[in-house]
């Protein structure tokens, strides 16, 4: 959908109801509310733009109060918000929608003209250039915030996502994720390869630089193509273009809304271990008697990123742990391992019915409260090790970010043979908690 800040007009005459309200919705029109068929056959809806309202009624020749302008008016203006007249043209492409003609440049911006189900000439005019040197000139870069591993607003794992960040430097995308404060933000851009659908970008703010992949960054762009309208309803596989390569996610509907994402990992790599639990409790805070209890080992798994997996028995243990960074850093210093996240989890069953009950403490951050790059490898683990049968690991859940106050649940996918596992995949849902557009000044050239 595209992303309209105002209307030049209030009332249309319409034969066809249905199609005409799918039309605006896919151009991004808000449909408010809708009634009839009165007494006399007669249908309205209102749609919205900001603060403005388009009133539609069928069929034609049915009365409009308040129109301001004649009643069947065979054209009106719509004002759009975009980065260029080139990503408005891509959008419209996405959602099946035709230009029939333009773009045309005028001297306060430039236009667009489409035919609506009725014949309508919409215009959609891009005001001002959003690129250029000088007083004045700005580009405008619209942004989604998600909670990612969620269902619910301010739970999960916050993402921010850039749909239109043609033009943008490397240096501005991290620039940019450093403003916008989460721990990864995204920057979706056409695919340049025929096996992907879309290029993503993804930045990390804890290491201050552009990273191959991520699990939450993953999951939840997918949700802000989808709420877009850039992924159409019911498509089953999209492909991201990330920096570890061609990713594919599978999706799952409700109607036209998209519920759920699965996201495939890489085929797990099963590391060297820690072999002095007391070590390891001490440098967690916690006690030797707290992992050894497991009768598991402490041991580093990759699906495309480390992390060092810590069994504990009780979900308490879990929420006692504090990591000692330096303690920990010089115990995977001297076992030859990748210092990075600490994964430490409790297989003790709780209300929620999670598989396992999880914290991921990091080096560049604190605490993460949904880790997709350590779900995948903690369910190679458990069917590695036989915790949980093959025929059982379809379909794990990942409790964690409940001590932070942000709970979320990764869902875990584990194929297996006898000869090895042969699919990891982690999946989870999302839910848009705000919209916004960053605006920065001048013109760059995108990297």
């Amino acid at each position: 959908m595209l992303r309209l800040t105002a209307l030049d007009h209030v009332g249309l005459e319409v034969r066809d109801m249905d199609r005409t309200l799918h039309f605006y919705q896919q151009l991004g029109l808000t449909l408010l509310r809708t009634s009839g068929p009165s007494v006399d056959g007669v249908r309205s809806a209102v749609m919205q733009v900001g603060s403005q309202e388009l009133n539609i009624f069928s069929p034609p020749g049915a009365a409009l109060p308040g129109a301001k302008r004649p009643v069947g008016a065979d054209h009106f203006c719509l004002t759009v918000d975009a980065a260029s007249i080139d990503a408005v043209i891509a959008e419209l492409r996405q959602v099946g929608i035709d230009v029939a003609r333009g773009p045309v440049e005028r001297r306060d911006g430039t236009a667009l003209f489409l035919h609506d189900p009725d014949g309508v000439r919409v215009e959609l005019q891009l005001k001002k250039p959003t690129t250029g040197a000088g007083p004045g000139r700005v580009r405008r870069y619209p942004y989604a915030h998600l909670d990612v591993f969620t269902e619910q607003p301010l739970t999960g794992n916050q993402l921010a996502v850039f749909l239109e960040p043609a033009g943008l430097t490397a240096e501005e995308m991290l620039a940019l994720t450093r403003e916008m404060g989460f721990s990864e933000t995204t920057f979706v851009f056409p695919a340049e390869t025929p096996e992907a659908d879309f290029r993503v970008r993804i930045f990390a703010l804890n290491v201050n630089r552009e990273i191959e992949v991520a699990g939450h960054p993953t999951i939840g762009t997918v949700f802000a193509l989808a709420r877009r309208g850039l992924i159409e309803p019911g498509r089953g596989r999209v492909v991201l273009a990330l920096g570890i390569g061609p990713t594919p996610v599978e999706l799952e509907w409700e109607g036209s809304c998209l519920k759920f994402a699965w996201m495939e990992q890489r085929a797990p790599e099963l590391g060297g271990t820690l072999t002095d639990p007391a070590a390891v409790a001490g440098a967690l805070g916690i006690g030797a008697e707290d992992i050894e209890e497991t009768r598991l080992p402490v041991q580093q798994v990759s699906c495309g990123a480390p992390f060092l997996l810590v069994p504990v028995a009780t979900r308490a243990a879990v929420d006692r742990a504090m990591l000692d960074r330096p303690a920990m850093a010089r115990l995977l210093e001297a076992a030859g391992l990748v210092r990075r996240g600490v994964f430490v989890f409790s297989l003790e069953p709780g209300d929620d019915g999670a598989t396992v009950y999880s914290r991921m403490f990091g080096f560049g951050v604190v605490e993460d409260p949904a880790t997709g790059n350590a779900s995948g490898p903690l369910g190679a683990y458990l069917v590695h090790h036989g915790v949980v049968p093959p025929e059982r690991a379809g379909h794990l859940v990942s409790r964690q970010g409940v001590k932070m106050g942000r709970p979320s649940e990764v869902h875990i996918a584990v194929t297996a043979c006898p000869a090895g596992i042969t699919s990891v995949r982690i999946g989870g849902s999302a839910v848009l908690v705000a919209e916004g557009t960053l605006t920065l000044p001048g013109s760059r050239r995108g990297a």
